[in-house]
């Protein structure tokens, strides 16, 4: 006589059906990602399910796999599908992020930048190492002549100064010899020359401290009021001088900044010596 399946045997029979299913696909073309030479022609499989391009006149014999979008072979370099024009393959190296170049030029993407391979780099970014992916990635390139954001130039920006530095949450600062920039705009009052990053929230120039002021439409504020002789970061998120704790561009009013620790969230900070949260 046949039984019936119980409830959870044949959940647990449905369960498995549908987890091999996924296993082989997962082991399948759909799962695929990046160059590959099928039947003597070079194609692309991209995103899930994967779809699949054809590099059109691509030399399946010379070609190079240097990342998941970026390819040479013996005649073209490629971003993707598409021909990078007048990249030289032989010395056409990747860089980061968009960013790649040859013996006489620096590109975006398939876009040409620069007219200067040889100096063309990018801008490194503190956070991101060989072993560690940021949120910042890495946004910026440079030569001897301009600074690049993808296939733009930060205008009056200078090259050999220029630095980036990552702040709060994927939020980040850049600054040359001469301007402090937020969002690619120079920032009035801050002085590039005499930079210091106090906090994932604060940084000081000799005319002044700014705070970051989270919202709608983060930005930075100069705060009234600080003595920058005492002035000087208290863990990530926090700054203190002689007379105030701050928070972002505000102050804890209630903080004694002799006694102020912080716990690690931002949210919820103590002091020790009122032993209470602020």
């Amino acid at each position: 006589m046949t039984q019936l399946l119980k409830p959870m045997t044949f959940l647990s029979l449905f369960t498995g059906i549908v987890t091999g299913s996924w296993l082989l696909t997962g082991c399948g073309k759909s799962a695929r990602n990046g160059y590959r030479v099928e039947d003597g022609k070079v194609v692309l499989y991209s995103g899930f399910p994967a779809s699949v391009r054809l590099l059109e006149g691509a030399d399946a014999e010379s070609f190079v796999a240097i990342t998941d979008h970026f390819g040479k072979d013996k005649n073209h370099a490629y971003f993707y599908e598409r021909i990078i024009p007048d990249a030289d393959p032989a010395t056409f190296t990747f860089l980061a992020s968009s960013y790649s170049r040859d013996k006489n030029r620096g590109y975006s993407c398939e876009k040409l930048i620069s007219n200067d391979g040889a100096h063309f780099n990018i801008v490194p970014n503190p956070n991101e190492t060989a072993t560690s992916v940021s949120a910042e990635g890495i946004p910026y390139a440079r030569d001897r002549r301009q600074v690049y954001k993808d296939t733009n130039v930060i205008e009056g920006a200078d090259p050999a100064t220029f630095t980036m530095v990552p702040m709060f949450n994927g939020i980040y600062l850049t600054y040359d010899h001469r301007r402090v920039y937020f969002h690619d705009q120079p920032l009035e009052g801050a002085d590039g020359a005499t930079f210091q990053k106090v906090s994932e929230f604060h940084f000081t120039t000799q005319q002044g401290a700014w705070g970051l002021a989270l919202g709608r439409e983060t930005h930075w504020e100069r705060m009234p009021d600080v003595d920058l002789a005492t002035f000087t970061g208290l863990g990530k998120n926090h700054a203190r001088d002689k007379n105030h704790v701050y928070s972002g561009n505000s102050v804890l009013k209630k903080a004694d900044p002799n006694t102020f620790q912080e716990t690690g969230n931002p949210s919820v900070d103590r002091s020790e010596d009122t032993n209470k949260t602020l």
